[in-house]
């Protein structure tokens, strides 16, 4: 019902209509801009915020909260408002600043801008329950020029118990570089005479660090 876009892609760069990216050198200020959005048919109070990255427990990328002190990407991000009431159907344009630091370290720095309803406050006194709140968020990620290391370790590759349908395989690698890499997983099975059993296969990011 709510969320938003990168309001200026790149021409000739896909991933910009999906995500923020960007080569920032320290110092440097970019201006950028997100289109929020309203596809509802009820009028919408939508908070608009910047936060760090955080690596899921599954080790994907994932959003801090809003709460959570940002210590990186998240203090580069300067928003020129942190909320907007759209009507049904409607969007608009928030502006804001990627100002990186004089220090900023050399790779891939991460971050979000998280778009997310407001809630009103439960005043009435015979109501009871949690009040839900989605958010979608959107990636930033950044380029600080310097010295680009790529580098991933396999770390473990192991077998959980099994149980009466399946059986579970648990590999873990590292990414000890600077930036993101896209790693392709294939998990191949075969008979105890070498013939090919099965073979599954995905692509996962593993993010810096």
């Amino acid at each position: 019902g709510i969320g938003g876009r990168p309001a200026f892609p790149q021409d000739g760069n896909p991933r910009s209509q999906a995500i923020f990216i960007h080569t920032i050198e320290p110092g440097q200020t970019i201006d950028e801009g997100v289109d929020v959005i309203n596809n509802t048919s009820e009028k919408k109070i939508i908070n608009v915020y910047g936060v760090d990255s955080v690596v899921s427990s599954g080790g994907s990328f994932a959003c801090a909260q809003q709460l959570d002190t940002q210590k990186s990407t998240g203090t580069w991000l300067k928003l020129e408002k942190n909320e907007v009431t759209l009507e049904p159907y409607k969007s608009e344009i928030v502006k804001f600043k990627i100002v990186a630091p004089a220090n900023a370290s050399a790779g891939e720095q991460n971050g979000c801008i998280v778009i997310q309803e407001k809630k009103v406050s439960q005043t009435d006194s015979n109501t009871s329950g949690a009040l839900l709140s989605f958010r979608t968020g959107l990636r930033i990620a950044l380029l600080v020029p310097g010295e680009i290391k790529r580098e991933l370790v396999f770390k473990s590759f192991e077998k959980a118990p099994n149980d009466a349908e399946k059986i579970l395989f648990k590999a873990q690698v590292k990414n000890s570089g600077n930036v993101s890499i896209d790693t392709d997983v294939k998990l191949q099975t075969k008979y105890f005479f070498g013939v090919d059993q099965s073979t599954q296969q995905v692509q996962f990011p593993v993010l810096r660090d």
